[in-house]
C-alpha cells in the first residue's frame, strides 16, 4: 500500500483504476500527486517527460517521501535501472 497521511493508504490491490497496474521504476517516466478532492483523498500520475508508444509506464513508490509496505522488510526492486536503490520505496541511488 502507498501511505498518503498516518492512516491513510491506497491498497491498489483491492479497487482502482487502469494506474494501479503501473510498475516502479528507480527512473520513472511518470509521477504521483496526491489531492483531496470534496474531502477524499485521491491519486493522480502525471508524465515526467516524453514518453515512446508502447513504452511501459512507471512511477517511483519512494516519490514524494510518502512511503511503500513496510520498511523493515523492503520488497526487492528488479527495475533494472543504472539509479536502482535495490530495494522498491527506498530512494534511487545516484550513480555517474
Amino acid at each position: 500500500a502507498m501511505q498518503l497521511t498516518a492512516g491513510v493508504a491506497v491498497d491498489a490491490s483491492r479497487a482502482g483504476g487502469p494506474g494501479r497496474f503501473m510498475n516502479h521504476s528507480c527512473s520513472p517516466n511518470c509521477y504521483a500527486q496526491r489531492w483531496v478532492v470534496a474531502g477524499e483523498f485521491h491519486v493522480g500520475l502525471f508524465a515526467a517527460r516524453r514518453i515512446a508508444a508502447g513504452e511501459e509506464l512507471t512511477f517511483s513508490y519512494a516519490q514524494g517521501g510518502r512511503g511503500f509496505g513496510n520498511p523493515d522488510t523492503p520488497e526487492r526492486c528488479c527495475c533494472a535501472s543504472p539509479d536502482c536503490s535495490g530495494a522498491i520505496g527506498a530512494p534511487p541511488t545516484k550513480r555517474s
